[in-house]
C-alpha cells in the first residue's frame, strides 16, 4: 500500500513539474506582435546591408574581367524571364527565356 501512496505522489509531483516547465516555455516562446515586427524590421535591414557594396570595391576599380562576371552571375538570376526584344519596328517580337 506505501508503495501506491509513494507512486501517486511521485506522479502528481512529476505531472506538476511538466506543467510548470510547459508553462514557462510558453510563456517564453510566445511573441508579441511589435517583437515581431521589430524582427522584421531587423531582417529587412540586414537583407538591405547585405546588397551593399563595401568600402573595399568602391575604392578599387574592377577589371573588364571581373565586371563582366559579376554582370553574368548577376543576370542569371533574371534568365529565367521572358524578354521581348524587336530588332527594328516592323519585326515581330521574338521571345527569349
Amino acid at each position: 500500500m506505501s508503495y501506491l501512496i509513494f507512486f501517486i505522489i511521485a506522479a502528481v509531483l512529476l505531472l506538476g513539474l511538466v506543467l510548470l516547465i510547459w508553462r514557462f516555455w510558453f510563456d517564453y516562446a510566445n511573441v508579441g506582435p511589435e517583437i515581431s515586427a521589430f524582427e522584421r524590421d531587423v531582417a529587412e535591414l540586414n537583407d538591405a546591408q547585405a546588397n551593399r557594396i563595401s568600402d573595399d570595391q568602391l575604392t578599387r576599380p574592377l577589371d573588364a574581367d571581373s565586371s563582366w562576371q559579376i554582370m553574368v552571375r548577376r543576370g542569371s538570376g533574371r534568365a529565367a524571364a521572358i524578354v521581348v526584344v524587336a530588332a527594328d519596328a516592323t519585326e515581330a517580337p521574338r521571345r527569349y527565356s
